[in-house]
């Protein structure tokens, strides 16, 4: 089973949460393995910071779904966009 490297856009519902924020709320998901590989913040307008995270998770049938379904029931993610998705392949 290969994995998926992951691109995704993340804004807050809160103007004053920081991507740090953003960060600990990703952590906090247990469904999923997810390894966050490097992120940086983009400013966006008054303020507002998006998240932008390169992550790996398992190519498993329904995972990039879950994910979705995930941060969009936290109440303190208002968006995520998955700007670029990858298949990684792993050789035994």
């Amino acid at each position: 089973m290969g994995s998926l490297a992951l691109r995704v856009k993340i804004l807050p519902t809160d103007p004053k949460m920081k991507a740090e924020g953003i960060l600990e709320e990703i952590n906090k998901i247990e469904n999923i393995e997810i390894n966050i590989i490097k992120h940086h913040s983009q400013p966006i307008a008054f303020g507002l910071e998006a998240l932008i995270a390169d992550l790996i998770i398992s190519d498993e049938e329904g995972k990039v779904n879950e994910l979705e379904e995930i941060m969009e029931a936290n109440n303190k993610i208002s968006q995520m966009d998955i700007v670029a998705m990858s298949k990684i392949s792993t050789k035994k």
